[in-house]
């Protein structure tokens, strides 16, 4: 069912909902003509056992009046209460009602109200028997029934079953009675009903045959409507869901083109009124892709907004914040982003030349105080520890100075009173001159050893700024790859496309700051180096100095020796 289309499961559902109620429909009918077929059968079997008991009521009446015929003229005699006489009308009574016959069959019989058998023509062994306890084979006692409607009514029909030479099983029949009361007689005829049941039979199966072809004629007529309706529902799905569903095929499909930047915008509308499931659903899909496209009008407000700002950053105009905001969480985010960037790093790389401009005038006062993380952090760190090394070399060189300015002036008091002095002072001053040469040279190699240090510190600070312009060749690469894949995108990439350019212009500016900022240090990192070597030079001279005071002393030393010996 999966692979059904939607037009065609429509269609098989309403054929199907037509077959169902056709069918529904047929056998309601049906069961309708069965109930009047029957209700009409019961009407011909009611109308055709009225016929036989009013035949039967005239043929009856016929007896009746034969016996009363009998009965006027017993009355007749002068002699009629004489008991032979009545008995002798009786017989002639009984034998002309005993002769009567209708039809084929057809007979009269008289019984009393005991009940007993008066006259019975066919089975004469059955007069003057008692019929009382007489039934047929479902159990009906039919003769009291006789009675009982002869004493109520004076007449009337007793319905039941007798058996029927030529059949295995008893058939229905029909009896008429009437009383005579004078003689206290109950005269009767009757019939089988059994042609009833034929009749009603063979009329039933006229009705089972016409509805018979009644169904077969609505089925043939069902599946010809079956088939039309068939190729009309398939017509009208067609136009009514065919043609929606594929419009709305369409419309997704150039959605989906749109979407991923292979059109430019949206060919083909939806235009459906309708309220039914399929137009409450294109207007839902509508709506979201209108959505969808404000959306991106919104990023690309927002993403244009980001290049001017971009733009003029780049041109040093720092005092700019975003106004548009879009539904696009990422694109509020992304602006959010780049906008913090630039900013921060501005803010490090000014703060950082100005540090840089003040150490080479001798400021060291100052420390970078941004807080940032990652190798903006360290950027700023090292630069701080440079300072710090910078102003802790300068006044430690000061002091160190300023102790061997001192030595020296020591040292030339001690020359300019070596001739006023004793031998033997002198050598005295010579050893004293010597501990200070000594420690002279100390103080400049301690001086050499810090600026070697602080040229380390330096070399440190010029590495993280080497880093940080790898970050900056990098980012100028990613916007390089972004310019590429923009192009690749076509129209919808021009923004973006724009703001990888101008990422790419900040990412040259950051370069073109660290160029400076190394320039600088390369500047103090060339003095202090120069500095380094001019204290190793001054330190070398000194120990030679130191060397040649050492064998004055020694010389100093011979003298007094030789003097002491000769005085």
């Amino acid at each position: 069912m999966r692979q059904l289309s939607i037009q065609f499961k429509v269609t098989l559902l309403l054929v199907i909902s037509l077959v169902l109620t056709a069918v529904i429909s047929t056998v309601v009918v049906v069961v309708l003509m069965q109930k009047e077929a029957d209700e009409r059968l019961e009407g011909i079997r009611a109308i055709m056992a009225r016929e036989k008991v009013e035949a039967l009521s005239d043929k009856v009446k016929i007896a009746h009046h034969v016996v009363n015929s009998f009965y006027e003229a017993l009355q007749k005699e002068p002699e009629k209460e004489a008991p032979e006489v009545l008995k002798a009308y009786q017989e002639k009574a009984k034998m002309a009602v005993k002769q009567l016959r209708f039809g084929e069959d057809g007979y009269f019989w008289i019984n009393d109200f005991a009940p007993k058998m008066v006259m019975h023509p066919i089975k004469p062994a059955l007069d003057g028997s008692d019929l009382s306890r007489s039934k047929d084979p479902a159990g009906k006692f039919l003769f009291n029934e006789m009675v009982d409607v002869a004493s109520k009514k004076g007449k009337g029909v007793v319905n039941y079953q007798w058996e029927k030479p030529g059949f295995n099983t008893p058939q229905a029949k029909i009896s008429f009675v009437e009383a005579f009361k004078p003689w206290g007689w109950i005269i009767g005829t009757g019939v089988y009903a059994d042609d009833i049941d034929a009749l009603v039979e063979k009329e039933k199966q006229k009705l089972d045959e016409a509805l018979l072809e009644m169904v077969v004629r609505n089925s043939l007529i069902l599946l010809a409507v079956v088939i039309v309706f068939s190729l009309f529902s398939r017509y009208l799905s067609q136009k009514l869901i065919g043609r929606r569903m594929a419009d709305l095929k369409r419309y997704v499909e150039d959605f989906g083109l749109y979407v991923t930047n292979k059109k430019n915008v949206i060919d083909f509308q939806l235009e459906d009124a309708s309220t039914d499931e399929i137009g409450s659903t294109i207007r839902v899909i509508d709506k979201t892709f209108k959505d969808f496209e404000k959306l991106r009008l919104d990023d690309v407000r927002v993403v244009g907004e980001v290049l001017i700002i971009c733009s003029k950053m780049s041109k040093g105009y720092m005092e700019n914040k975003t106004s548009y905001v879009s539904s696009n969480f990422l694109t509020n985010r992304l602006s959010y982003e780049i906008d913090g960037m630039i900013a921060k790093v501005n803010e490090v790389m000014d703060a950082t030349l100005v540090s840089l401009k003040n150490f080479q005038n001798g400021d060291f006062s100052q420390p970078i105080s941004i807080q940032t993380h990652g190798e903006l952090q360290e950027l700023v760190e090292g630069v701080n520890a440079l300072g710090s090394a910078l102003s802790s070399m300068i006044s430690e060189n000061a002091e160190q100075s300023a102790k061997l300015h001192e030595n020296a002036k020591h040292l030339a008091d001690s020359v300019a009173t070596i001739k006023n002095e004793p031998l033997s002072d002198l050598n005295r001053i010579v050893k004293k001159t010597t501990m200070s040469m000594q420690e002279m040279g100390s103080i400049q190699q301690h001086l050499a050893d810090t600026l070697s240090t602080l040229t380390h510190n330096a070399k440190e600070a010029n590495d993280i700024l080497n880093m940080i312009g790898d970050i900056a060749d990098q980012t100028n690469l990613l916007a390089l790859n972004a310019a590429i894949e923009a192009a690749r995108a076509g129209d919808h990439g021009r923004g973006f496309a724009v703001v990888a350019d101008n990422i790419r212009e900040l990412a040259d500016k950051t370069s073109h700051s660290l160029t400076q900022i190394q320039a600088t240090i390369g500047v103090i990192v060339g003095g202090i180096v120069d500095s380094s070597a001019k204290m190793s030079h001054n330190a070398k001279e000194m120990n030679s100095l130191t060397k040649d005071v050492e064998e004055i002393e020694e010389k100093t030393g011979d003298i007094l020796n030789i003097m002491s010996k000769l005085g």
